[in-house]
């Protein structure tokens, strides 16, 4: 599926998706999808993700729900949740005190 503007996904999907600028994705149900968020774009889950997340420089995702997959992080992170494993390359994430990281965390920045 790709996404140019805002969109909901508040029940199960199965699919990959492709989130393009200026395109908005709220997952407040399942998506059994790899996502990619394009730069300029923005993801925001309060469902379940069962699949990987890659976010590109430029773009914002918010995770208050559940990634049961990797997330590869270049962009702007938020997390509130429960996630598998994080691979960061980015200066602008924020992980709260409450969310938890199942496997790992895993910072490339130099």
């Amino acid at each position: 599926m790709l996404i140019t503007t805002y969109k909901l996904i508040d029940k199960a999907y199965k699919g990959d998706i492709i989130i393009e600028s200026p395109g908005q994705l709220q997952v407040s149900g399942m998506a059994n999808s790899k996502i990619y968020v394009h730069m300029g774009s923005e993801l925001v889950v309060d469902g379940m993700i069962n699949g990987d997340i890659f976010i590109e420089n430029n773009s914002v995702t918010s995770i208050n729900g559940t990634v049961n997959g990797t997330i590869i992080n270049h962009g702007r992170l938020h997390i509130n949740g429960t996630v598998n494993t994080i691979h960061n390359y980015s200066n602008d994430f924020f992980i709260d005190q409450n969310a938890i990281i199942r496997n790992n965390f895993i910072d490339h920045r130099k």
